[in-house]
């Protein structure tokens, strides 16, 4: 018989992942910036502006897609913005995403973002504190490390 452990983690909030994504946009912003810069410029001379911009996009879109897939399907199972804040992708039941799961689950942020990120704040809502792309590909992102907890002043303003 094997002893069959129970997957309960505390689930990383709203604002904890909005922030690790914040960090994550930082991460990816200049070397997509200068990769798709230096494409452009390659391509100057044989390609239109608008083609150009569109290439730039491609590249941007393509460099984000890889960074959150490989990332969150490595041991790390986290973005670095994830990973200096404590939390981690997993699947429901515990275990590491696979480079399709964690593909699939990148993909799907697409889908989050309509209408308004409205995909987004549903973690502020669902008890797994699950994303619409979580939900779909049935992961969560978890804590790591223990989320300090505010400790209340019991000093009274008005005695």
């Amino acid at each position: 018989m094997t002893a069959q452990t129970t997957f309960n983690p505390e689930y990383a909030g709203f604002w904890r992942r909005m922030l690790a994504l914040l960090i994550d946009e930082v991460v990816i912003y200049l070397p997509t910036l200068y990769i798709s810069y230096f494409a452009g410029y390659v391509l100057r001379g044989h390609l239109g502006y608008y083609k150009i911009v569109a290439v730039g996009i491609v590249i941007s879109l393509l460099i984000a897609w890889l960074y959150w897939t490989v990332l969150e399907s490595s041991p790390w199972q986290a973005s670095v913005g994830k990973r200096m804040l404590g939390i981690c992708v997993s699947d429901i039941d515990g275990g590491r995403l696979t480079f399709t799961q964690s593909g699939k689950r990148t993909l799907c942020k697409v889908l989050s973002l309509l209408p308004f990120g409205l995909g987004f704040v549903a973690a502020a809502f669902t008890a797994k504190k699950q994303t619409l792309h979580d939900l779909i590909t049935d992961s969560v992102v978890v804590c790591t490390a223990p989320q300090r907890k505010k400790k209340r002043s019991k000093t009274k303003i008005f005695a």
